[in-house]
């Protein structure tokens, strides 16, 4: 299942994508290619590897988002998504409605933390 967050451009939800057919698996495999090449010409190299994940579309396989999706509920959502705290944040309530809903908050945090695994 994908969601929008209120704003087009922020999507989160589960993929039913195997992790081995994701960006993430296939840069990752690129990268150990290309280092094997490197590492057999003898010479100095140096390789800058740059992965998409965690950033939009927050959308992560489902056996990582799955591992999350069953702990949402002991994630800690500070006090401070209120209004008075947020107030001089880019997140803003008027451009996105749920960024002081705590279930959402959760939720997002699900994608966030299961593309950090995946990149892992």
């Amino acid at each position: 299942e994908v969601k929008r967050g209120g704003d087009d451009n922020v999507v989160v939800g589960r993929d039913s994508l195997q992790k081995e057919f994701t960006s993430t698996h296939c840069i990752a495999v690129s990268a150990i290619n290309a280092m094997d090449r490197l590492i057999s010409e003898n010479k100095p190299w140096s390789l800058v590897v740059s992965f998409n994940s965690p950033h939009p579309p927050m959308v992560s396989t489902g056996e990582y988002f799955d591992k999350y999706w069953d702990l949402r509920n002991d994630f800690f959502v500070p006090p401070s998504i209120d209004t008075t705290h947020m107030k001089n944040s880019a997140y803003k309530q008027a451009k996105n409605p749920k960024i002081q809903d705590v279930d959402s908050v959760k939720e997002w945090m699900v994608s966030y933390y299961a593309l950090v695994e995946e990149v892992d």
